[in-house]
């Protein structure tokens, strides 16, 4: 549990952001059908990290109708922060 490990994140968010630290610009159809999640659980996910200034959403360039989503530098730094203490939790986990 993240709130449990002073982790300052949803784990709906950090799902969405493990995906875009792999792949980042990627559509929000492309990360329904990579996390299992509805378009309408996507769009409210998306639209909190938007909010927190963690991601930004780009009109596709031959598809005006396509939403790309794009970790902004706040959601690259937060994502690192995370994965260190996800880290260091897991190495105390096996002390």
């Amino acid at each position: 549990n993240f709130r449990n490990h002073d982790i300052p994140i949803t784990p709906d968010i950090w799902l969405v952001m493990l995906y875009l630290r792999e792949k980042d610009g990627v559509t929000q159809s492309f990360l329904c059908t990579s996390t299992y999640k509805d378009k309408a659980w996507m769009n409210r996910t998306i639209g909190k990290m938007e909010a927190e200034e963690l991601v930004l959403r780009r009109k596709g360039k031959d598809d005006l109708r396509e939403k790309r989503v794009f970790l902004t530098v706040k959601g690259h730094t937060k994502s690192d922060i995370i994965r260190t203490g996800r880290m260091q939790f897991v190495q105390s986990a096996f002390q």
